[in-house]
């Protein structure tokens, strides 16, 4: 899923940049920086990544809470299905970025 728009409510709205920077700032903080860093997620295959997934990302549970249990099995087949063309001979590397911000208050 690409980021919501700026302002909109979301999983990963402070992915979108600046907004994590800006969100700082509006609050008080100075000598404000932000940098968006790699951070690949390895595993085994691209089944263990969605095993992990079913198990700890509620906002995916939230996505797809609409969907029947039909509907929701098919979504995580679907979801699998995608991530296997992140499998190597080597096993499973999911593209991931982390945003990180930090600031300076002076209180």
């Amino acid at each position: 899923m690409p980021p919501p728009a700026e302002g909109q409510p979301g999983p990963f709205s402070l992915g979108v940049p600046g907004t994590l920077s800006r969100l700082l700032a509006e609050a008080g903080f100075t000598d404000v920086c932000e940098r968006v860093v790699p951070a690949p997620l390895w595993l085994p295959t691209a089944s263990e990544c969605v095993r992990f997934e079913r198990e700890s990302f509620g906002a995916l549970h939230q996505m797809l809470g609409g969907l029947d249990q039909v509907e929701q099995a098919h979504a995580w087949d679907d979801i699998e299905q995608a991530l296997k063309r992140f499998e190597a001979a080597d096993g499973f590397t999911g593209p991931c970025e982390l945003v990180i911000a930090a600031g300076r208050r002076d209180d």
